[in-house]
């Protein structure tokens, strides 16, 4: 009995959340999260290029019909996003995130098998649907744990990391993997259908990315690295060995606490910000291969999926910048550039100017506004489970909605309206980065 009790003693010891992490600690998560975000963008960057051939597997005469998909996505993205900020606060960033990777990577498989031309009869047995439906399904669970994922990366990087001076910048490299990722798979998605005339590879080859990024999360549970120091260690003259300072030690225990009446309403605009960012985000990059297409900017499937993936390029590219610029530029005058270069690209989209080059232009300057607001945050209130949450939640609605909007507004009102209300979207994106920026810190000092 007793050894059942130590057992599941020492099972919960390694699933809860850690007090404190060492400096080695810290940067090994934060190594594994920029690897986790990597598949996180392969899993979203996938859906938008997949859409015609998903379309034509499923004898659907427009890809406008799959637009469902990213509408329930999202949904699951919220929930996800919701559910992690209650049980972010026990149980561990690294098991959290290692599961949602495993899941995903089941997701994957399951979708390229309700888009293979041959249907395995064992899903339609189980719970009765179309493959239509079987193809909804698995993507509420994407964007589920899709939602486990992000929040928990996020979450880590941003308050593992609080008051260090390379905050801002693993921030950047960290949504650079998502960039990364969501660059190479509609780029994978292209050169597949060029060889082999099926998206169903594809999602495989992602799934079994997934499945190995999250069995590596396994490897930080018995790693020294990952031990918290003891408050004796803190008060000895070999912490600098142990690679932390009393003020390090001040900043892990919370010496800055956010004012509670500033911090709600401070989290409420940042939700309303990021819901139109990221609605435009995951809007604009899933339908552009789709408007392409059908405005006879490109002629082929392929060439369409390339064009998403020349946006995700040029996001990735933005990121990638954005890292070291993120060392002399401050989080404001970033989002000030952001902005601004997005709402003139889009500009020239609706007056008919190349379309490779707005795709481009519009990627560029979205890629480093999503780390760059949470680095606002960090520097007006605390960035924990709740506030990280509270993003997540505004941004998963705002990829619930926004896209589906787009998708109906081309279907009931012409293809020319996507890009006014790509820059309707970021009009109000700006209105909202606006009003979190002129609101005070919410930080006060409990010690001395």
């Amino acid at each position: 009995m007793s050894l059942s009790y130590v057992g599941w003693g020492s099972l919960w010891t390694q699933l809860k959340q850690p007090k404190l992490w060492s400096r080695d600690g810290i940067y090994r998560l934060s190594g594994c999260c920029f690897i986790s975000f990597f598949g996180l963008g392969l899993v979203i960057g996938l859906l938008g290029p997949a859409l015609p051939p998903l379309a034509d597997a499923l004898n659907l005469k427009q890809a406008e019909n799959l637009g469902f998909l990213f509408t329930i996505r999202g949904l699951g993205y919220f929930l996800g996003s919701l559910l992690f900020g209650f049980i972010g606060k026990w149980l561990s960033y690294r098991f959290l995130i290692a599961g949602g990777c495993l899941v995903l990577a089941l997701t994957q498989v399951l979708i390229a098998l309700s888009a293979s031309t041959i249907q395995l009869g064992l899903f339609c047995f189980l719970v009765g649907f179309a493959s239509t439906i079987q193809l909804g399904l698995f993507c509420f669970l994407v964007g589920f744990f899709s939602g486990f994922v992000d929040t928990g990366g996020n979450a880590a990087v941003g308050s593992l990391l609080a008051g260090d001076p390379l905050a801002e910048t693993f921030m950047q490299a960290l949504h650079f993997s998502f960039g990364l990722g969501a660059f190479t798979a509609p780029l994978l998605t292209s050169l597949l259908l060029s060889f082999s005339g099926s998206i169903a590879l594809a999602f495989f080859l992602v799934g079994l990315l997934c499945l190995c990024i999250g069995i590596s999360f396994f490897g930080l549970t018995t790693n020294e690295a990952c031990k918290k120091p003891t408050s004796k260690e803190l008060t000895t003259a070999g912490e600098e060995e142990e690679g932390w300072t009393r003020e390090e030690y001040d900043i892990q225990t919370n010496a800055l606490t956010p004012l509670q009446s500033n911090r709600k309403l401070l989290l409420v605009l940042t939700a309303f910000a990021a819901f139109f960012y990221v609605g435009c985000e995951i809007g604009f990059g899933g339908w552009i291969a789709t408007y392409s297409l059908n405005t006879h900017s490109v002629h082929t499937k392929a060439s369409a999926a390339l064009m998403a993936s020349v946006f995700w390029a040029s996001f990735t590219i933005g990121r990638l910048v954005s890292i070291p610029l993120s060392l002399y530029l401050s989080c404001r005058s970033i989002l000030f550039l952001d902005l601004s270069g997005a709402i003139v690209s889009t500009i020239f989209g609706i007056f008919g100017f190349n379309l490779w080059v707005c795709s481009a232009s519009v990627g560029l300057f979205l890629s480093s506004s999503f780390p760059s607001s949470v680095s606002l945050v960090q520097s007006k209130t605390s960035v924990d489970q709740v506030s990280t949450s509270c993003l997540m939640v505004g941004a998963s609605l705002g990829e619930i909605l926004i896209p589906f909007l787009l998708g109906e507004s081309m279907k009931e009102l012409g293809l020319g309206w996507y890009f006014p209300l790509c820059l309707v979207t970021m009009c109000l994106w700006g209105l909202g980065f606006i009003l979190v920026l002129i609101q005070p810190s919410s930080y006060h000092c409990t010690s001395g």
